[in-house]
């Protein structure tokens, strides 16, 4: 056997192409030599902390018109899939609200999540002369819903909910500031940040949020765990930032149960940042056949739950026959 290093700067699986998941584990790929691969060490680190799946709805009432969506989502590892349909007889908003009323078997509002009869899914809805506007994410500890198959509705993924944030004051060559009062946000979250003037250098990226206090948070960069500095006094912008949707897959048990299907008997850790940590001592190529032609080969790590928000940290070692 002979040892072969490779270097994954904390690559998150939704966005790596050196992570990909397959089914039910983890695959490496772009490893070399081809023959076989085998993983001595690496490390997975899941985040603790969630954000939820938002998906917004829209309708305007036609007399006659029909209006669907389907729901689909994992439930206690089944496939769970619920279908709105209903057909308008007047103009008005409010006859649509309360069909999609009776659908989730709850009463909505526009201002807080109602859970539905279901559980695993919750809503807000709203309605103004003949537009209706439905808000529907997952309940927490549930996954994503996918919302599809729509008529006469207007469907949008906006990733999660939306922060603003007023202009802050910085000092050059330190993290930037990141102004909202009373922001709510964990350390841990990922914010996909948009083009802001002042301070630049967060810009078109996604920033793990660091918390400073209950107005103000920094951001840091999730590929080398570097903070985004400010490159001069400028206050920075105002703006809209987007929370990314992140599943809750990063309690300790979770990582745990990776370790032990990797073979490994070590135990995780929760760092402050709000992620579990644990290094997995072995891997194999998953019975998958090698790439002659680029000649690589791909490794497998099994994992025991869905793989969102999984992140391979450092270098792993690895070993391949000669």
């Amino acid at each position: 056997m002979t040892q072969n290093f490779v270097n994954i700067l904390n690559a998150p699986l939704v966005t790596s192409g050196d992570l990909v998941e397959s089914g039910g584990s983890v695959k490496i790929t772009g490893l070399s030599p081809y023959k076989l691969n085998l993983v001595n060490s690496c490390t997975l680190q899941r985040s603790t902390v969630e954000a939820l799946q938002v998906w917004s709805v829209a309708m305007t009432a036609v007399s006659g018109s029909v209006y669907s969506f389907s729901i689909e989502q994992i439930v206690n590892g089944m496939r769970s899939l619920k279908v709105f349909s209903y057909e308008a007889t007047s103009t008005t908003g409010s006859e649509i609200v309360s069909a999609i009323d009776g659908f989730f078997g709850a009463t909505g509002n526009s201002s807080t999540y109602t859970t539905a009869t279901w559980g695993s899914v919750m809503y807000k809805v709203t309605s103004s002369s003949a537009s209706v506007t439905l808000t529907i994410s997952q309940v927490s500890g549930e996954a994503f819903p996918t919302v599809a198959n729509a008529s006469n509705t207007t469907v949008t993924n906006g990733m999660g909910t939306v922060v603003t944030v007023a202009s802050g004051a910085n000092t050059s060559g330190q993290p930037i500031i990141f102004k909202k009062v009373g922001h709510g946000l964990v350390s841990g979250q990922l914010l996909l940040v948009p083009t802001l003037t002042g301070q630049t250098a967060a810009n078109g990226l996604v920033g793990r949020v660091n918390v400073v206090d209950a107005d103000n948070f920094n951001l840091s960069s999730t590929q080398t765990g570097t903070f985004f500095l400010a490159g001069s006094t400028t206050a920075t912008g105002a703006g809209t930032l987007t929370l990314v949707a992140t599943s809750a897959f990063g309690t300790a048990a979770f990582v745990n149960a990776d370790a032990s299907r990797n073979n490994s008997t070590q135990t995780a850790t929760v760092t402050a940042n709000n992620y579990s940590l644990v290094t997995i001592e072995s891997g194999s190529n998953g019975g998958e056949l090698p790439n002659l032609s680029t000649r690589t080969a791909p490794i497998h790590l099994w994992v025991s739950e869905d793989a969102n928000g999984l992140t391979l940290l450092g270098t792993i070692t690895t070993s391949y026959l000669a």
